[in-house]
């Protein structure tokens, strides 16, 4: 019975510790405004390196095909090791913006 109890609690201990968040050396990303981080997702790229997908739903755009559309919205992709963004061109040819 002791035996099944220590085998138990050593699974459980595994599986509490597999996600840790490291509080001291944490990595801050923000932007100004447009509701950066309004949805998040971790994505891991072509080299394996993981990285933050934000969505800033009210954000300018950088993005030369939606020239003229009061924020639109952005997304970005996030360094989770540096405090670097960059904006992800979604649409490039505008087909998903409904026009008035």
């Amino acid at each position: 019975m002791r035996a099944w109890l220590v085998i138990s609690s050593l699974l459980l201990v595994v599986h509490l510790r597999a996600f840790n968040i490291d509080t001291k050396n944490a990595v801050v990303h923000s932007m100004p405004s447009g509701y950066f981080g309004y949805s998040l997702d971790f994505y891991n790229e072509e080299k394996g390196m993981p990285v933050l997908v934000v969505g800033a739903p009210e954000a300018e755009t950088t993005n030369p095909y939606l020239r003229g559309i009061r924020r639109p919205g952005a997304v970005y992709v996030c360094s989770v090791n540096k405090a670097t963004c960059r904006e992800v061109h979604v649409d490039k040819k505008r087909e998903s913006v409904l026009q008035p």
